[in-house]
């Protein structure tokens, strides 16, 4: 079963490269932020990425919230189960 997020996570991908592209801060970037030697710069984008990557599992034990709440699925499949439980556990530790 595709979901919706399958289906939108690649056009937001496209869209912010688009935008980045459109806007011409491909060199900026470059040169200010990914080849950057300053502490402050680096720790930045080290809790950007640490942020995004500890958002996931809070995003998926929302979803199990409202799919136990709300009754949509049934019962689930048991390797979804096992995906949500393996994200659940790594937010933990």
């Amino acid at each position: 079963m595709i979901t919706l997020a399958q289906i939108s996570a690649p056009f937001l991908v496209i869209g912010v490269i688009a935008a980045i592209t459109y806007f011409k801060l491909w060199g900026y970037l470059y040169k200010e932020w990914f080849m950057s030697v300053d502490h402050k710069k680096i720790g930045l984008m080290y809790w950007m990425i640490t942020l995004a990557q500890i958002s996931a599992p809070f995003l998926v034990i929302g979803v199990i919230a409202a799919i136990t709440y709300f009754k949509l699925w049934g019962y689930l499949y048991k390797e979804w189960f096992m995906s949500v439980d393996h994200k659940k556990i790594g937010l933990m530790y």
